[in-house]
């Protein structure tokens, strides 16, 4: 049996819903991912990066239906447009796994029939509220509102209140095991304080979850039983181990396989800590060394998306900032812009290139001074005081365009701006 690579490191970010084109929220994690994949590629480790779409949901197939379209040119269309979009971040992962990948299919349907021969999938029956735009809600993660109860992801989505026979995996057989993985695997979550979270969900006890959808259409087909297609986690999260070859290529899958990192939003925490080891557990797999989480990209203290209005359109801000600087912004400048309102990554460029150009000047005056022939190496230095000047005197003059982009009278986002 092939050993894991020595040397290699896999990571890995989640899969949005190709239900739109992305915005910048939606592909934050993916740049930061796509620079830790570039920092350990420079290190000289063998390594593989793995981003995609998630294209199986019944919004999606909704959404489709509504503009005339089949489910498949409509998320076609939309996976277009991720595709261009990380293109023009120079975003590259070695893999970009869609959920429709015949492969893919072939992964989730063998993780499914692997669970069942352990016992761990059974036929039951589901009643409860259901949000169309992520799934199955436990009654603890609903809201009351004055609306009705409601999805705290999606608070202006309506819930459908569903009953169905379904397939469910049995979650709850697999409580102490991952206690234990916890306790010898204090780096497994991450960071520490989202761990611990993770642990006080995990004590108050494990729910079994469903794994199926009962007579769809638009998904993968469950391989057990008929009429029922494979529902959400054992779809979605299978694509870390489609993308290395599970189960058509053994010997690849275990040169990669334990991912070495899945970096992952805070609000699928509990699929990616919790629900992810237990079914790898279930396929006789081993689950992956660390998950890392990570907050939102917020606006006013709130959560950027596109059904309310709030986003950043990554196209845009590239014509505004250029791909390195949307890149630097995202990932260094984000809760700066978020809190003061504003253009910081013009201002912190600036003052960093104020600093340079004091001391290069600084410099320039003690050569002067000196009675060396240093004429090449002045001219150098001079060449160099020039392009940081002319670089800071483009930031100003770009700083205008920034804040609109950022904010308008009442501190709300705007892109009409760079439209043209």
């Amino acid at each position: 049996m092939p050993e894991r690579l020595s040397g290699s490191y896999y990571l890995t970010t989640a899969i949005p819903y190709a239900n739109n084109a992305p915005g910048l929220h939606t592909l934050y994690e993916i740049i930061g991912s796509d620079v830790l994949a570039r920092w350990h590629r420079m290190r000289g480790d063998e390594t593989r990066f793995l981003t995609g779409t998630d294209e199986h949901s019944v919004n999606i197939a909704t959404k489709a239906g509504e503009l005339g379209m089949t489910p498949r040119d409509f998320v076609d269309e939309q996976v277009a447009k991720y595709l261009e979009a990380e293109a023009r971040l120079l975003i590259t992962p070695d893999r970009f796994v869609r959920t429709t990948d015949p492969d893919h299919a072939r992964a989730a349907q063998e993780m499914v029939r692997r669970a069942h021969a352990n016992g761990d999938i059974y036929l039951g029956r589901y009643e409860g509220w259901y949000c169309p735009n992520e799934g199955f809600k436990a009654p603890s993660d609903l809201l009351e509102t004055p609306d009705g109860v409601r999805c705290p992801n999606h608070p202006d989505v309506v819930l459908d209140w569903l009953t169905e026979n379904n397939w469910f995996f049995r979650l709850s057989a697999y409580q102490e095991r991952l206690e234990r993985h916890f306790e010898e695997h204090p780096d497994f979550v991450q960071p520490d304080y989202r761990r611990n979270e993770m642990l006080a969900f995990l004590r108050r006890g494990l729910e079994d979850f469903s794994v199926s959808r009962e007579g769809g259409t638009w998904g993968i087909p469950f391989p057990i039983g008929e009429g029922h297609t494979i529902y959400v986690w054992y779809d979605a999260l299978i694509n870390y181990i489609t993308g290395v070859g599970f189960p058509d290529d053994p010997e690849t899958f275990a040169q990669w396989w334990p991912a070495d990192l899945h970096v992952i939003g805070k609000d699928i925490a509990r699929f990616h800590t919790l629900y992810w080891p237990a079914m790898l557990w279930s396929a006789g797999l081993e689950a992956p060394r660390q998950v890392w989480i990570h907050g939102f990209l917020l606006v006013q203290g709130e959560r950027m998306s596109k059904s309310r209005g709030n986003f950043l359109e990554p196209n845009a801000m590239v014509a505004a900032l250029g791909v390195d600087g949307t890149r630097y912004a995202t990932l260094r400048e984000v809760r700066k812009l978020a809190r003061r309102r504003g253009a910081t990554l013009s201002a912190h460029v600036s003052e960093t290139l104020a600093e340079d150009l004091r001391r290069l000047e600084e410099i320039v005056r003690q050569l002067e001074s000196s009675d060396l022939d240093l004429d090449p190496a002045l001219a150098l230095f001079e060449e160099g005081v020039a392009r940081l000047r002319a670089a800071r005197e483009r930031l100003t003059a770009a700083e205008a365009t920034v804040r609109k982009v950022l904010e308008d009278a009442d501190g709300t986002l705007r892109l009409a701006d760079l439209d043209g």
